[in-house]
């Protein structure tokens, strides 16, 4: 949407300078950033309160990128085009930082209670901040974690479900399969089941041991600040215990 590159890039410019060239207020910088996409997404994703809402109106239409993984194409014209370095390498808009953006965005929680809070009012910067403070999130990793399991945004269900008496061996696997597979669908996944199910296709249909093996390598991976290249070399020594 060349409207939005042309109003944002004066303000994000400098962000994505700080994010790309060092680890100094990184997250403030990425919070303001990921505040004006959800700000921009609110006021020009056409399809921001109906059913059929389009998850890839960031992504596509706001950054710039299309397809998945390998095949992932930069859009001519757009924010991801003018990111690109001097290799034609993607800087501030690679994976992780995309997943960071449009986790927010396309959060069904947080949205919803967002458009509650503007009420007739269009979305402002000021006003989405105003949002999230009163939700006591300041900073890109608060926001990022209130989208996730057990987060304010979060589907998944705080209280734990206590075991029936009768169950047996083999319900127990099934239930745990089944918890499994609701955790996976929820629309507010975090970064690495999205990140998951774009370099491993065959993710989902996977068994329950080896997708909470890929989960648990990946969670390795972000808390330790892994690049793919890094996590791949991990996945390689562990190729023998998971079915990809």
């Amino acid at each position: 949407m060349q409207n939005f590159k042309n109003s944002i890039n004066p303000k994000i410019k400098n962000h994505i300078k700080i994010v790309n060239e060092t680890k100094n207020k990184i997250d403030a910088s990425l919070f303001n950033i990921q505040i004006e996409f959800i700000t921009e997404n609110i006021n020009s994703n056409e399809s921001i309160k109906t059913k059929k809402y389009n998850s890839q109106f960031v992504r596509t239409d706001l950054i710039g990128l299309s397809g998945k993984g390998a095949n992932t194409k930069v859009l001519k014209d757009t924010l991801a085009e003018s990111d690109l370095d001097k290799d034609n390498q993607l800087q501030f808009f690679n994976n992780g930082n995309v997943n960071r953006i449009t986790q927010v965005c396309n959060n069904v929680n947080l949205r919803t209670k967002l458009i509650e809070f503007l009420g007739n009012k269009k979305a402002t910067s000021k006003l989405v901040i105003s949002f999230l403070d009163k939700n006591n999130i300041k900073t890109s990793t608060e926001l990022n974690n209130s989208c996730m399991k057990e987060g304010i945004f979060s589907n998944s269900k705080k209280e734990s479900k206590a075991p029936s008496g009768a169950t047996n061996q083999t319900d127990s696997k099934n239930d745990n399969d089944v918890s499994i597979e609701q955790e996976l669908k929820l629309e507010s996944k975090n970064n690495a089941l999205n990140l998951a199910s774009e370099i491993y296709p065959k993710f989902y249909s996977l068994t329950s041991k080896d997708k909470q093996l890929l989960i648990t390598l990946l969670s390795n991976a972000k808390n330790l600040e892994q690049d793919i290249k890094t996590f791949n070399e991990v996945l390689k020594t562990e190729s023998k215990k998971i079915a990809i």
